[in-house]
C-alpha cells in the first residue's frame, strides 16, 4: 500500500512544477537554516534498501542555495521534509516565500518500473497541454516542463529512481529557473544512494 499511496502522491505533484511547488501540507519538520546545515551534511545520504529516502538530507539547505544563487541569483533557508521523503525548500519560513524548490524521487524496486513510472508520467503531462521537452544527460531519460517564465519542473528516471525537481523563483527568467532546475536534478541523481545501499 505505501508504494501504492506514493505513487498516487507523485502523479498528483508530477503534473505540472507550479502546482507541485505551491503545496501547502503540514510539514512533518521544518528545519531553518541554521537547523538545517547543522543537522545535515553536503556529502551524500546512505539508506539501506529499504530505507525511506530522506531528500532533505539527500539534498541540504546549502546545496539547494548555491545551485539557485549561481542561477537565479536568490537562495533557500528552509528545508521541510513531507511523506515520502520528498523535500520542499523556501526562502522564508512563514507567508508566500519568493523562491521555492521541490526534490522528490521514489525508489521503485526495479530500474524497468521506475522507467514505466516516468513513461506514465510523461504522458500524463503531454495529455494535459504541459508540452514536455527532452532533457539529454540527466538520468536515463528527463523531460522538463515550465508554468511561467519563474517556474520550471524536470521529471527524470535513473536505474530504480524517478522524480522531480520544481523551481520557483519570482522574478527569474525562464532559462534561469530551467537551469537550476536542471542542476539540482542532476545533482541529486548523483547523491541519491546507490541500489544495494
Amino acid at each position: 500500500m505505501y508504494r501504492t499511496l506514493r505513487s498516487s502522491i507523485v502523479a498528483v505533484l508530477l503534473i505540472g512544477p507550479g502546482a507541485a511547488c505551491s503545496r501547502t501540507d503540514t510539514p512533518a519538520v521544518a528545519q531553518s537554516a541554521s537547523t538545517a546545515s547543522a543537522s545535515t551534511s553536503s556529502t551524500p545520504a546512505v539508506a539501506g534498501p529499504d530505507a525511506p529516502l530522506n531528500l532533505c538530507t539527500v539534498m541540504p539547505v546549502d546545496v539547494v542555495s548555491h545551485v539557485l544563487q549561481s542561477h537565479v541569483g536568490k537562495s533557500v533557508s528552509v528545508a521541510t521534509p513531507h511523506v515520502g521523503g520528498m523535500c520542499n525548500y523556501k526562502d522564508v519560513d512563514k507567508g508566500v516565500p519568493a523562491v521555492q524548490v521541490l526534490v522528490d524521487f521514489t525508489r521503485h524496486e526495479k530500474a524497468s518500473d521506475a522507467a514505466t513510472a516516468y513513461r506514465n508520467v510523461r504522458t500524463q503531462a503531454a495529455s494535459m497541454g504541459s508540452a514536455p521537452t527532452d532533457i539529454p544527460g540527466i538520468g536515463d531519460e528527463a523531460f522538463g516542463s515550465g508554468g511561467t517564465a519563474e517556474d520550471y519542473g524536470v521529471k527524470t528516471h535513473s536505474g530504480p529512481y524517478m522524480g522531480q525537481v520544481n523551481v520557483h523563483a519570482d522574478g527569474a527568467s525562464a532559462e534561469a529557473a530551467r537551469a537550476a532546475a536542471i542542476e539540482l536534478a542532476q545533482l541529486t541523481l548523483t547523491r541519491l544512494p546507490k541500489p544495494g545501499q
